[in-house]
């Protein structure tokens, strides 16, 4: 288990690497998306990268071949999505992602 701190950094940085990753616009919006929800700080990250892999994966499905994934960027959102399954110490007191 790990430290909602640095559950939190990561995911700040694999939102870094994804917008670094790719130029296609759908996968921009969805980096914009997240950047966006973790600095208002009102969702705790894991769901903000859960969210995150589901756009991305229903982007490439839905674009029937228009959009591909790079495998940079393929490795990136395996990494957001193993993140999402994180859970931080000590569940069973008040949550907030952002201590």
């Amino acid at each position: 288990m790990k430290s909602r701190k640095e559950i939190a950094r990561l995911a700040n940085e694999l939102t870094q690497a994804l917008e670094q990753s790719t130029d296609d616009k759908v996968f921009l919006k969805i980096v914009a998306y997240g950047k966006d929800a973790l600095d208002k700080r009102q969702i705790a990250p894991q769901i903000i990268m859960e969210k995150m892999v589901t756009a991305s994966y229903e982007a490439v499905l839905r674009g029937k071949g228009k959009i591909k994934m790079s495998a940079e960027t393929l490795a990136i959102v395996k990494q957001m999505e193993e993140l999402s399954r994180t859970r931080s110490i000590l569940p069973f007191r008040r949550y907030d992602p952002w201590d």
